[in-house]
């Protein structure tokens, strides 16, 4: 369950709708008991991933155009699945992991969502109304 909406939008570093294009996997875990690809991961959506998205409506932060994000296991460890074609609300940070991707998404607690998710619509709305 994501945390309170208004948590997410006051701690959001970075926040936009976006479009997956593509989705590749990278061998990322949050946490040693989240599955990678060297540690179990079963291939996408499980496990680590770096995903194209096509930022439709930024939110917070400067993100335009197209960005790439890491992102942690779909599975066991709450990270989203970021399915090429569908729309998701990204909230991120920027990268200091490595992986090749601009910023970090978090976990579906944090925010990071399908932008069709009844939760989705608060935090948009709140990160539209805050600075």
């Amino acid at each position: 369950m994501p945390r309170d909406p208004a948590a997410i939008a006051r701690d959001a570093e970075v926040a936009f709708v976006g479009r997956v294009v593509s989705r590749v996997p990278a061998d990322y875990a949050r946490s040693p008991r989240c599955p990678s690809i060297s540690n179990g991961g079963r291939g996408l959506p499980c496990g680590g991933k770096i995903a194209t998205l096509e930022v439709l409506t930024p939110l917070r932060g400067a993100v335009a155009g197209r960005v790439t994000v890491l992102a942690g296991d779909g599975c066991l460890c709450l990270g989203s699945y970021l399915e090429p074609g569908e729309r998701y609300l990204v909230v991120a940070t920027v990268n200091t992991k490595g992986f090749g991707a601009d910023l970090l998404a978090e976990d579906v607690c944090r925010g990071t969502m399908e932008a069709a998710a009844p939760e989705a619509a608060a935090i948009i709305d709140l990160l539209r109304r805050s600075p």
